[in-house]
């Protein structure tokens, strides 16, 4: 069995030492880059598991290239896993994920023995890296309610994530994936959902026309719709959200994130006797 091998984009050499040195004894390759410019033919040519960047890389360089490669389709096999620094005056690592489209984060002051299981998590799921719930309760975050589950409706372009979600939401929901926003429209027009988990940004009709031709439809309904996005909102899509009082779940997202919200918008009823 071949070992892992990644990418490490930094300009940081000590650090690069570092991790190159820390993450051998697990059978980890690490082939480091200092410049971003170089990373999509190194993608190519190397096809490591995974990309790791420093996210103390250049902000707007480092969205660019995440996105070049996310538009290229070259990291789809590829999960991107952003090293973020730590301390209180350190960027939120939510909102880098965010912004650059990565899968995960990971401290940089993190043990290497966690960094590489976060690693091989990431090379195992691909593009479904984002990681599930690791609490010790997980078996009551996930526990079937007794009778017939609510209906919900998951709406993705991305195949990998509208699968996620149901896998985090099927033990306690009765869960229908459709992958463009013509097909959901169909679905909220014939069947009745408890609530919807839409992605924002679709080609074609996007989440947000889902949502408007619901609420023509349906108002209630149209109020259930929880969005899902892996990016910033741009200046068009915060003026959409003005006035709505839907939920937003930014990618990567935990299970437990995406029960509470399940919870707040389709409540389980508690079970009787």
């Amino acid at each position: 069995m071949r070992p892992l091998r990644l990418i490490f984009a930094t300009q940081q050499p000590a650090l690069a030492d570092l991790i190159e040195r820390g993450l051998a004894p697990f059978g980890i390759q690490t082939s480091r880059h200092d410049s971003l410019l170089g990373l999509y033919p190194a993608v190519l040519k190397e096809e490591p598991d995974v990309v790791v960047l420093d996210a103390e890389l250049p902000r707007l360089a480092l969205e660019a290239a995440v996105r070049f490669l996310r538009t290229k389709g070259a990291s789809r096999r590829q999960p991107i896993l952003l090293l973020v620094p730590s301390g209180d005056d350190a960027p939120d690592p939510g909102l880098l994920v965010a912004s650059c489209q990565a899968d995960d984060f990971i401290e940089r002051t993190a043990e290497h023995s966690k960094l590489a299981r976060t690693i091989r998590r990431l090379a195992r799921t691909g593009t479904n890296a984002f990681e599930e719930a690791t609490d010790p309760n997980i078996a009551r975050l996930t526990s079937q309610s007794d009778g017939a589950k609510p209906s919900i409706l998951v709406v993705d372009d991305d195949a990998s994530i509208g699968q996620l979600l149901k896998r985090m939401l099927d033990a306690r929901y009765d869960v229908s994936v459709v992958a463009d926003g013509k097909a959901a429209i169909a679905e909220c027009a014939t069947r009745e959902f408890a609530a919807v988990f839409c992605d924002l940004m679709m080609p074609g009709v996007s989440g947000a026309d889902v949502y408007r031709a619901v609420r023509v439809m349906k108002q209630p309904l149209a109020d259930r719709f929880i969005f899902v996005t892996a990016h910033a909102l741009d200046a068009a899509e915060v003026e959409f959200f003005m006035g709505l009082s839907n939920h937003v779940v930014h990618k990567p997202f935990s299970l437990r994130e995406i029960l509470s919200v399940a919870g707040k918008v389709a409540p389980i009823a508690a079970p009787t006797g």
